[in-house]
C-alpha cells in the first residue's frame, strides 16, 4: 500500500509529497548546481515528508529517516529511505510520480 502527501497541503489531508532541490523560495525547485543541470531532491526536505506521511497516513512514529543525496527528480525514479520505528530499522520505497517534485511513499517495511 502506498500513499501520497504534500509539502504544501493542510497536513490532515496530505496525499502527495513534493520536495525540491536548492530553492530560493519554499517549494519552487530550481536547477541543481550539477554539470547535467538535472534538478535533484533536497534529501531533508524529502526525510521530513516522510516523517510526515508515516505518521499521519500509517500511524507510525519514525525515528532517524535518512534519504539518500542527489535523488533525480524525474517521473519513474525510485530510491529507499532507511528510519527505525520502535527502535526497529525499517524503509520505505519513493517513487518519483512527477517533474514537478511530486513522490510517493510506500508503508515502512523491515531493513
Amino acid at each position: 500500500m502506498h500513499r501520497r502527501g504534500t509539502l504544501f497541503a493542510v497536513p490532515a489531508l496530505v496525499t502527495m509529497a513534493t520536495a525540491a532541490c536548492t530553492t530560493s523560495e519554499p517549494g519552487i525547485p530550481l536547477p541543481a548546481s550539477t554539470p547535467s543541470t538535472q534538478r535533484v531532491f533536497d534529501e531533508k526536505a524529502v526525510e521530513q515528508g516522510v516523517r510526515q506521511i508515516l505518521r499521519d497516513q500509517y500511524g507510525e512514529t519514525p525515528t532517524n529517516v535518512t534519504c539518500p543525496r542527489n535523488q533525480v527528480v524525474k517521473v519513474g525514479t525510485v530510491f529507499t529511505c532507511t528510519l527505525r520505528v520502535n527502535g526497529e530499522p525499517r524503509k520505505v520505497r519513493i517513487t518519483v510520480r512527477s517533474d514537478q517534485g511530486e513522490y510517493e511513499v510506500s508503508q515502512s517495511a523491515p531493513a
